[in-house]
């Protein structure tokens, strides 16, 4: 059975990885694609605009915003695990694999501080990008978009 998600792995490679980093599309599983998408993204565009997205509707909406939002949490997910996942994968500094040296745990924590920007960046762009145009998506509610209640700015967490 192939678990149904809104992106395919391939496409989750190609938007959050680059040619430079010398990995196989097949570290993006489709259980971490499921699980990105229960976690960050149905929340944000709820049950029923998530099911007309599953069922291929509203395409441009999907390549511009929910895409890319799913690939950068994707991202941010499984970063710690590429290492462990192929043996062949390090966390390296450099661009040349034969002379990388394996990055501390200051610029790990680094790198996940900024996938965890960018993919927050993006589910916000998402979230603003479906309240101003919550005409054209009949199925999308604003009042159940937790993003509309709740923003995280660093460790402000504010509450409307």
């Amino acid at each position: 059975t192939i678990m149904k998600t809104l992106i395919t792995p391939e496409s989750v490679f190609r938007l959050a990885f680059s040619a430079d980093e010398l990995l196989a599309p097949s570290v993006v599983m489709p259980s971490d694609i499921v699980a990105v998408e229960e976690r960050h993204i149905r929340p944000v565009v709820g049950e029923a605009l998530y099911g007309a997205l599953a069922d291929g509707r509203y395409a441009d909406l999907m390549e511009e915003y929910v895409a890319p939002a799913i690939a950068a949490w994707v991202r941010y997910a499984i970063q710690p695990l590429l290492g462990h996942r192929c043996s062949s994968c390090l966390v390296s500094e450099g661009n040349d694999f034969y002379n990388a040296t394996t990055a501390d745990n200051v610029r790990m924590a680094a790198l996940q501080h900024n996938l965890r920007h960018t993919a927050q960046s993006l589910s916000r762009r998402l979230g603003d990008y479906l309240n101003s145009h919550s005409t054209d998506f009949a199925e999308y509610d604003p009042d159940k978009n937790p993003l509309n209640r709740c923003s995280i700015n660093g460790d402000i967490v504010q509450t409307r």
